[in-house]
């Protein structure tokens, strides 16, 4: 276990084991402490270091009976396909445990007491015990301890209320448990703790269908992070992006719909009200935006809750936070600049140059049929090798690298992917052989060399030629 070092401290298990260059990015772990199991959904953490991958499970602090299990346990098994399986002692790990667990809280506590400033807090109402409570939570940066609360509570209304005062908000719905080492709770139920505003009854609630935040980092989509359904029609994405050097903005990515004019839409983290923005039709049938207010608590919830909502047109979309912090602050590296020559060289995918006239012809054809007018190819967008083993250079092509003059992206691109093309070289010229719904991150070596394709949702794999046709590998 270990409090991240990140701007906002926050609680994890992590588990070092040895790279299998496998791409999934995600697993689910069995976690066996003296014969009873317990499932974690663990993620990769980076990329591997000296051959060692690293992997992480957000620390959910209501698992009590999992978290009594370790911090008494005896011996501790843990199995899973991407992993590997293990088994270690544990050696009387709960004191140890829960000292992590109240450093964490305390340090999350003096980083958020920055955020809060004492201008927006107004004295409380000594009559009015919930009242009390809140400015309680707000003096003690939204965060505050049972004792804080009781202490403050008996000496304006007595033992007997502070104490029923106490069980209420524990169980209060804008009050969340983050420690009972000792007893602390986050509040979000005041303008000041990002929660006084409510979700309106009418709105049509979406439920999460999404696989958690992925990286945004091609041509066409800009540069950052975004969240999107798992629907192939009606979905939306939700996106914090960059593109072409402007600052970082709102965006939005959709299907089955159609905006006219500007778009109202409420941003809502763990059913707390962060922020009201007006979106504006980039193009109306597939894409919004918005400007990115700098002074605005949106990261940092984002970055530390747990779902997001996200209303509009009558419909809240709700999103998992998964992966959040990691790719929020990730867009925050790359933008406001859309485009840097300091950019890590694993974002940008590789291409081969120095084109030949018939490979030229095949990319203008492309290029016509992704730009409703003139377009240019990047060639870090087009992709050579001999795919089918008969001795010639194919190629194929990804559309993020087309910057089209009238359009803003090409036609098949969406939030994530574009419609790739591979052509084959026979009989002088090049066909098509393949269109797929991915974008391509590399030429994989081999016999025949393959292709890394990235799906919708951030799943990636590799394509190759198995003597007839085009495969997964």
């Amino acid at each position: 276990m270990k409090c991240n070092a990140f701007a906002e401290p926050e609680l994890y298990w992590f588990i070092d084991a040895p790279d299998t260059s496998n791409p999934v990015i995600s697993t689910i772990s069995i976690w066996q402490v003296d014969g009873a199991s317990f499932v974690l959904d663990m993620e990769k953490a980076g990329e591997p270091e000296d051959g060692i991958q690293h992997y992480e499970s957000r620390f959910n602090h209501d698992t009590t009976e999992f978290i009594e299990a370790v911090k008494s346990g005896k011996t501790l098994s843990i199995r899973s396909d991407l992993i590997g399986s293990f088994t270690t002692s544990l050696n009387q790990p709960g004191k140890g445990i829960a000292d992590v667990i109240e450093s964490c809280v305390k340090r999350a506590a003096k980083t958020a007491a920055g955020q809060v400033q004492s201008s927006q807090i107004a004295p409380p109402d000594e009559t009015d015990i919930g009242d009390v409570v809140r400015w309680v939570f707000e003096t003690n940066a939204c965060m505050a301890t049972e004792s804080q609360l009781f202490d403050a509570l008996n000496k304006r209304f007595g033992t007997m209320l502070a104490n029923k005062t106490v069980i209420a908000v524990s169980n209060d719905a804008d009050v969340t448990l983050m420690s009972r080492a000792p007893y602390t709770y986050r509040f979000a139920g005041s303008e000041v703790c990002g929660g006084a505003r409510k979700l309106s009854p009418d709105i049509d609630i979406r439920p999460i269908t999404d696989k958690g935040w992925e990286p945004i980092a091609n041509k066409a989509s800009g540069r950052g992070a975004a969240v999107c359904t798992n629907e192939e029609e009606n979905f939306i994405c939700f996106a914090l992006r960059c593109v072409q050097g402007s600052p970082l903005e709102y965006t939005i990515f959709f299907s089955g719909g159609q905006f006219l004019g500007p778009v109202p839409a409420e941003i809502y983290v763990d059913d707390g009200f962060v922020e009201e923005i007006e979106l504006s039709p980039v193009k109306p049938n597939s894409e919004l935006r918005a400007d990115f207010n700098p002074g605005s608590q949106v990261l940092s919830r984002l970055k530390d809750g747990r779902t997001m909502t996200f209303a509009m047109a009558g419909k809240g979309h709700q999103f998992s936070l998964r992966r959040s912090k990691r790719e929020i602050e990730r867009a925050e590296k790359l933008c406001p600049a859309s485009v840097r020559s300091d950019l890590d060289d694993s974002l940008i995918p590789k291409a081969s140059t120095g084109l030949e006239s018939k490979v030229q012809n095949q990319i203008s054809r492309v290029i016509s049929e992704e730009c409703e007018g003139p377009g240019t190819m990047d060639e870090k967008a087009i992709f050579r090798a001999d795919f089918d083993a008969d001795g010639t250079m194919d190629f194929a092509v990804d559309p993020w690298g087309i910057s089209c003059s009238i359009s803003t992206r090409p036609m098949s691109c969406g939030a994530q992917v574009c419609a790739s093309r591979i052509f084959l070289h026979a009989d002088g010229d090049y066909n098509l052989a393949l269109e797929m719904q991915n974008s391509i991150g590399k030429v994989v070596p081999g016999s025949p060399p393959g292709l890394k394709i990235i799906s919708h949702g951030g799943a990636t794999g590799i394509i190759g030629w198995n003597g007839k046709k085009f495969s997964r590998r």
